[in-house]
């Protein structure tokens, strides 16, 4: 089967679009088209340059609208389109009208909804992302709480299938250049890695105040970008707390994210409650960390406490202080729990469960 990928995320740094596009690899032959910071041998992979502009700028995005375009137009026949994310929907709409895939499959990451959004260019994607739903073949969302909100609210004929964001971090790296450009860290009794950046609106100010209750022998690694108010929010309580135990690093490659996340005793996922996105997080980043042998330390969204409460992982606690204290003082049963939970799962077996579940609901279609 010819199978074309389309997604606006960047290849170094996305890992639910290397999830994505390993079940579209046991699906058929994929071209993908996709952002990224290089050029990549593999002819199927068709990569728009984010260093030419910026990642939301309108000449990226234009870029990357004519390279589907034109990937679509060599490919002729393509029997499944996979549009990955809300920006895919406009080119996935016109390839559907130009190129009369056989099938689309849709993976809706975000849980925003038209009414909710209050700038125009991100109604504009809602409504195409909306309209792209209700011709797509399949739609894919991240878990169970979702599934069922956007059936209810986009009066869909059937639920989304789940794939959930169970991902490893993966890639080889070069272990004696990142030992020697983090020399000077991971020194601490117990390292703490947070890999959402500096959003305050997830609550990373409070992670950071957690860190003046804590010991000295308690470090934090923040890795991620941020907004220039939160960057001078989050640099203002380090520097008013006098936190020299508090590391803020900027984005780095999945394989250099490994390497830190190794070096580390404990995982934090955290975000707030403002709107549907967020409340009913699904979570990549649990996985992640879980992969590395790292109990996690998270908010107290629903998806998340449950998650804890059901294996015993970690804990759920918006302070962060209470939760990093418990799981630090029993890190080797939290580890112990860790472990057991992490060698029931395979990422493989996943995407090949999903990949199985897609060709049903397209086999069916075909049938009726």
């Amino acid at each position: 089967m010819n199978v074309l990928l389309i997604s606006y995320g960047i290849k170094e740094y996305d890992g639910r679009l290397t999830e994505i596009y390993n079940v579209a690899k046991k699906i058929g032959d994929v071209t993908l088209v996709c952002c990224g910071n290089s050029k990549c041998s593999n002819v199927k992979e068709k990569i728009v340059d984010v260093n030419k502009s910026k990642y939301l700028s309108l000449r990226l995005y234009i870029s990357f609208l004519f390279t589907c375009l034109k990937s679509a137009k060599e490919i002729g026949d393509i029997d499944i389109l996979f549009s990955d994310n809300i920006f895919a929907s406009i080119p996935a709409l016109i390839i559907r009208k130009l190129f009369k895939p056989k099938f689309i499959v849709q993976d809706v990451r975000e849980l925003y909804f038209y009414k909710d959004v209050k700038n125009i260019s991100g109604r504009l994607f809602c409504k195409y992302e909306t309209v792209l739903m209700k011709k797509s073949d399949v739609v894919l969302c991240a878990n169970d709480y979702r599934s069922k909100i956007m059936f209810e609210q986009y009066k869909l004929k059937t639920f989304p299938l789940v794939f959930e964001n169970i991902r490893f971090l993966t890639g080889e790296y070069d272990k004696k250049v990142l030992d020697e450009k983090y020399s000077n860290c991971f020194k601490y009794k117990v390292n703490i890695v947070s890999t959402g950046g500096l959003s305050v609106l997830r609550t990373t100010d409070k992670l950071v105040l957690a860190m003046t209750k804590l010991p000295n022998d308690y470090g934090l690694y923040i890795i991620g970008g941020g907004t220039d108010e939160d960057k001078r929010i989050i640099q203002y309580i380090i520097d008013t707390n006098n936190l020299t135990n508090v590391l803020l690093i900027s984005k780095v490659p999945l394989p250099e994210l490994r390497y830190i996340v190794q070096r580390c005793d404990i995982g934090i996922v955290s975000y707030h409650k403002k709107d549907l996105n967020n409340k009913y997080c699904a979570s990549g980043k649990v996985y992640e960390y879980l992969a590395e042998g790292l109990p996690i330390v998270t908010t107290e969204n629903l998806p998340l406490n449950e998650f804890c409460a059901k294996y015993g992982v970690g804990e759920s606690d918006d302070c962060f202080y209470k939760g990093i204290v418990k799981v630090s003082n029993n890190m080797g049963d939290y580890k112990e729990r860790v472990e057991s939970y992490v060698s029931s799962i395979s990422v493989d077996k996943h995407n090949s469960k999903i990949a199985c579940e897609i060709l049903k609901i397209i086999n069916s279609e075909v049938i009726t």
